[in-house]
C-alpha cells in the first residue's frame, strides 16, 4: 500500500487544480481518506502537500453547530456528478452552501452513518500561528470525547500522537 500511495501522490503532485488532479487518479476508489493517508505516513510514506478523500461539511443540528467529517461516501468530490459545482462552489465563496441535489446527497450519508459527527462547540480549537481565518485542535493527553472523536475519524486513532494538528478550518472564529 505504501508504495502504491507515494505513486499516486507524485502523480497527482503534477496536477493543477483540484478537478485536473481528480482526472489523474486511476479510479476515484484509489483516493485515500486521511486514515489511510495517515498510515502511510506512520509506515514511511511522505505525505507533504496530500489531498484525501475527506470532506468537511458544517451544520446546525437542534441549537449546536456540528461538523460533520465524511470519506469517500457523501463526499461532493467523489461522486462525479458534484465535482464540477462543488468546486466552482468553494473557489467562488467564502462559505459554501450546497443546495439540492447536492444537500440531499450529503444529508443522506449522514442518515446513513457515513460521516462522524462532532459537536463544535466542544472543540478546543487553537488558532496560535494559523492566519485570520484557520485554527485546530491539538493533541494533548487529556482532549474529550468529541476531540477523540474527531481524531478518529482523521487518524483512525483517538491518540496521534503529541502536538498533531488534526481539523483546520476556514472561517471567522469566536
Amino acid at each position: 500500500m505504501l508504495e502504491a500511495v507515494v505513486k499516486r501522490a507524485e502523480r497527482i503532485s503534477e496536477g493543477g487544480n483540484l478537478l485536473a488532479n481528480l482526472k489523474l487518479l486511476d479510479s476515484i476508489d484509489t483516493w485515500e481518506t486521511s486514515q489511510e493517508v495517515f498510515k502511510a505516513w506512520r509506515d514511511g510514506a511522505s505525505i507533504e502537500g496530500v489531498s484525501t478523500a475527506n470532506m468537511g461539511i458544517y451544520r446546525l443540528e437542534g441549537d449546536d453547530v456540528v461538523f460533520d467529517l465524511f470519506g469517500k461516501e457523501g463526499n461532493l468530490f467523489v461522486d462525479e456528478g458534484f465535482q464540477q459545482d462543488t468546486y466552482s462552489g468553494i473557489v467562488s465563496n467564502d462559505f459554501f452552501f450546497p443546495i439540492d441535489p447536492m444537500k440531499s446527497h450529503v444529508m443522506a450519508a449522514i442518515g446513513a452513518g457515513k460521516s462522524v459527527t462532532v459537536k463544535y462547540s466542544q472543540l478546543r480549537i487553537k488558532t496560535k500561528d494559523c492566519g485570520e481565518n484557520y485554527g485546530y485542535v491539538e493533541f494533548d493527553g487529556n482532549n474529550n470525547d468529541e476531540e477523540k472523536k474527531l481524531f478518529n475519524a482523521v487518524y483512525g486513532t483517538d491518540n496521534p500522537g503529541v502536538k498533531k494538528k488534526s481539523l483546520s478550518f476556514k472561517g471567522k472564529c469566536c
